[in-house]
């Protein structure tokens, strides 16, 4: 392995339904293999670990916990586990105890990394006691580090902290926070950074140095990517890893990748991550992504996995996607206005290839993809896809059929019905490409039936 990042790591971090401990027990597993060093283990709907901070786990819950992190030990990563105590007053005793009680419960399981995120809540202390306390909030959250690095310290010298600070993004010069962070903080505790933005297109070498500078220690990168939380839900991020500096690591204590809802296909983005912490010079996104959509996917249905995932690439890291399908449209639209007749039939031919091999990739993969998990959590992208499909060969037979004087009463309302399940599907994919088609499809139509009733 070349230089890279010493911390190497997946984060279970995000809002939305989390995981079982049979989807995080195999994710471990599986980052084990891939080369990952780290789990960092802090979904923001567990109640425990964020709004019910205060209160201890069921047994039940600590005894699935105690499996886990014997599991990740064996298979040589660290679990860390994450606190989010977003209502603690930090100038009390008694909030600390709580905290140390909740954190003693892990380390007697066996956990020596621990984390504290203060992310998404208040730029402000909320309670009078700390306001008459702290000079700032920046205080407060030193205050409460530094008396928790040095309660771990004295349980074991092992022991780990990283925080997740408030303003957790950026550029240089940073917050007068973040600088009061890294004047105040041990140099032991670690801090989290997830870029430029909340969810970064790129993330630079400059960047991670210019927080490092501001927060007086290397960050390890809280990547964003893949996540698909809150107002991304209805996005599948299962493109590669792109726009992260190959020097990144030169200015970063670690790295650690924010997954998706959907575990199993977190896997094929997480397979790109690891290729490019493994040597970020010589990482190829697109040639990484292919081996990573034959290894989770399986190598019989990896034509019509790589097909789907083309037209599912907008996030945080690209905003088109689709590409091939737009361009043909955009023909047929350009055939449609100025093109001869057959100009406008070889636009045709041309588009109806391509939503053959949709159509083609929708039925392989839900019926012969060997990853039944992984076809579970695509299906509802790929009906959707197949729903696009669809509507747009319809609408073909539709200008076809109006140009020759035939009813086209049949795929009209096949065209009308897959729009309307479009409407009100709750995922995206295809990115709206065969729109203008379709409008342009019920502009003839409204035209023709004015010209009869007249």
């Amino acid at each position: 392995m070349s230089e890279t990042f010493g911390i190497r790591g997946v984060i279970e971090g995000f809002y939305g339904t989390y995981y079982t401990f049979s989807e995080r027990n195999d994710l471990i597993s599986y980052a084990a293999k891939a080369g990952f060093n780290s789990y960092f283990y802090g979904p923001k709907q567990d109640r425990y670990h964020r709004d019910r901070w205060n209160e201890p786990y069921p047994a039940s819950v600590m005894d699935e916990f105690a499996k886990t992190v014997q599991l990740a030990e064996q298979a040589g990563v660290t679990f860390w586990y994450v606190i989010s105590p977003v209502s603690v007053t930090y100038s009390a005793d008694a909030d600390f105890v709580k905290i140390t009680n909740k954190l003693k419960l892990f380390y007697d399981l066996g956990v020596r990394a621990f984390g504290v995120f203060l992310d998404d809540i208040r730029h402000e202390l909320s309670h009078a006691a700390d306001a008459g306390h702290f000079s700032s909030y920046a205080a407060a959250h030193v205050h409460l580090c530094n008396r928790l690095f040095v309660w771990l310290k004295e349980l074991d010298e092992r022991c780990q902290l990283v925080m997740c600070p408030t303003d957790y993004h950026g550029v240089a010069p940073f917050s007068d926070y973040v600088r009061e962070l890294g004047d105040g903080l041990d140099a032991g505790i670690q801090l989290l950074y997830t870029g430029p933005e909340i969810c970064a297109k790129e993330i630079s070498f400059s960047d991670a140095k210019g927080f490092t500078d501001a927060a007086k220690r290397k960050p390890i990168i809280w990547d964003n990517y893949p996540v698909n939380d809150l107002a991304m839900r209805s996005q599948m991020h299962i493109g590669p890893l792109l726009g992260r500096d190959a020097r990144l690591h030169k200015a970063a204590a670690g790295y650690a990748c924010n997954l998706m809802n959907e575990a199993e296909a977190s896997k094929v983005v997480m397979l790109t991550v690891a290729e490019y912490l493994q040597d970020p010079a010589a990482y190829a996104p697109w040639e990484a992504w292919s081996r990573a959509l034959a290894s989770v996917g399986g190598s019989n249905v990896l034509d019509f996995l790589r097909l789907f995932g083309e037209n599912a690439l907008v996030s945080c890291l690209m905003e088109t996607e689709a590409v091939d399908l737009a361009d043909r449209t955009q023909q047929v639209m350009e055939a449609l206005g100025t093109g001869s007749p057959d100009e406008v039939e070889a636009a045709f031919a041309h588009l109806e290839s391509y939503l053959s091999q949709m159509d083609e990739a929708c039925y392989q993969l839900k019926n012969h993809m060997k990853n039944e998990v992984l076809r579970k959590e695509l299906v509802p992208w790929i009906e959707l896809m197949e729903f696009w499909q669809i509507a747009g060969q319809r609408a073909i037979d539709v200008l076809r059929l109006a140009k020759s004087g035939a009813s086209y009463r049949r795929p009209l309302f096949r065209l009308r019905e897959a729009t309307a399940e479009i409407r009100k599907h709750a995922k995206q994919i295809c990115t709206n490409a065969l729109q203008p088609l379709i409008d342009h499809t019920e502009a003839v139509v409204a035209e023709q039936e004015a010209v009869v009733e007249a």
